[in-house]
């Protein structure tokens, strides 16, 4: 049998401190999933191309995977994970996952990481 990627999991590990730049090809394609499908399942294949369950990760894990990637469009400049983590934000909010004060926080937070990607990219 082909070893499973355990998403949840994998965001718990890196909530817990695990470092997030050993696996940053992970999280790209986490950001597709994000992008294209609008939704992210529970397990997937070891590389994450293909899907293995037809269950998306819990209300937890998306809110686990929103704040990683702000942390990573503001640690690496990088409009790609800032672009993932706003369609992810409407995602939850349209989920009733986040409340309006908290989709305004959210969106005031990546408002600040576009700012710091725009500022980087004028130097």
């Amino acid at each position: 049998m082909t070893d499973l990627f355990d998403v949840e999991q994998f965001l718990a590990d890196h909530s817990a401190g695990i470092a997030i730049e050993n696996h940053l090809l992970l999280f790209d394609r986490l950001c597709k999933k994000v992008d294209v499908v609008k939704k992210v399942f529970c397990f997937y294949s070891a590389d994450l191309l293909s899907k293995r369950s037809d269950i998306e990760i819990s209300e937890e894990s998306y809110i686990l995977l929103l704040n990683i990637l702000i942390s990573l469009s503001k640690k690496y400049i990088d409009f790609k994970y800032a672009n993932s983590a706003l369609k992810l934000n409407d995602i939850l909010k349209r989920k009733n996952f986040l409340d309006d004060q908290e989709h305004i926080c959210i969106v005031t937070k990546l408002e600040e990481a576009m700012e710091l990607i725009y500022a980087k990219i004028s130097e």
